[in-house]
């Protein structure tokens, strides 16, 4: 009889994190995994060459609902209440801690 293949290994599922300032109070926020960075990038590709503006926000938005778990849980339109430089910043930050993008 052979046993299940499942994984016990402590490093699946790990999460490093560090806190950083948005609007002025502090969140954390995560390295994205090679997952999410596969679908941020797959997103960012099919939005290529798109005029909407909600386009470019829409991957902002991605980027912080992965990248900052106490942001996840926000509707679209709560997002559109915050000011765009703040979230462009914390985003950037976020890719920026993930490895995908220089300060």
């Amino acid at each position: 009889m052979t046993t299940p293949n499942i994984s016990t290994n402590r490093f699946i599922g790990a999460k490093i994190e560090k806190e950083v300032s948005f609007l002025g109070q502090k969140v954390k926020i995560t390295k994205l995994t090679v997952s999410q960075i596969l679908n941020i990038q797959s997103t960012a590709k099919a939005n290529e060459g798109n005029e909407d503006p909600m386009a470019n926000l829409s991957l902002v938005m991605l980027v912080l609902k992965e990248g900052a778990k106490e942001l996840s849980t926000l509707t679209d339109d709560e997002f559109k209440e915050f000011p765009m430089e703040e979230l462009t910043s914390l985003s950037n930050e976020i890719m920026s801690y993930s490895g995908l993008a220089g300060k």
